[in-house]
């Protein structure tokens, strides 16, 4: 997405309960995307399928499709799992274990490979249930197996920066009065996250010293 032009922030990504979202901007008199990632733990399989969700609602709202006839599930999963390529790598449909292994070469959460495979054909209701009964069993309802794959942080905002700071067009300092002067009022550690950077290249991470007050007799 980054490579179209969709700028992307992993911000909220360690703020418990923060949902994705997309919003439309306006940037040197060009609009542009902005898609917030939300709290997916760094999962690679939670985040392709978070951006897959924010790439269809830019996609239905650029071409105006009322939400009543747009499903975003159905489009988010059809990207990330084509059909052709489900049924040739889903072995077994009624065994949980071949969603495990379609899990492994495509990065998707266990459940969505199962509405994709129920939304196809490939499965009943009655089956559909079953097996997402047996992920509850399993306790993976609130972390899956390979969840723990991490995804890579956005690299756009990082490499804009890198690039302003190559060209001598900002300092650190200047970046930062430049902001304020657009009206964007952020502290360093703030903005270091937003645009992914490491800690202390904005804020000046200075080792306080703690005093101590004994009482004296």
């Amino acid at each position: 997405m980054e490579a179209v032009g969709v700028v992307i922030t992993a911000m909220n990504i360690d703020r418990r309960g923060a949902s994705p979202y997309s919003q439309k901007q306006s940037i040197n008199e060009k609009e542009k995307y902005i898609v917030s990632l939300g709290h997916d733990k760094n999962s690679l399989a939670l985040r392709n399928y978070d951006l897959a969700y924010e790439f269809s609602f830019i996609i239905s709202n650029e071409l105006n499709i009322p939400a009543k006839r747009f499903n975003k599930d159905d489009f988010a999963s059809a990207l990330l799992l084509p059909k052709s390529r489900l049924i040739e790598e889903l072995s077994n449909p009624n065994e949980l274990q071949s969603y495990l292994e379609v899990k492994s070469k495509f990065m998707v959460p266990l459940t969505i490979i199962l509405y994709r495979a129920y939304a196809l054909g490939l499965i009943n209701y009655k089956k559909y249930n079953y097996l997402m009964n047996e992920i509850n069993k399993n306790g993976w309802h609130k972390e899956e197996p390979l969840d723990n794959v991490k995804a890579t942080h956005p690299t756009c905002l990082r490499k804009a920066y890198k690039l302003l700071l190559d060209n001598n067009i900002v300092s650190k300092n200047t970046l930062m009065e430049k902001l304020y002067n657009e009206n964007m009022i952020l502290y360093g550690d703030d903005l270091e996250i937003l645009m992914g950077l490491k800690e202390g290249t904005l804020s000046d991470k200075k080792e306080v010293k703690v005093l101590s007050f004994n009482n004296k007799k």
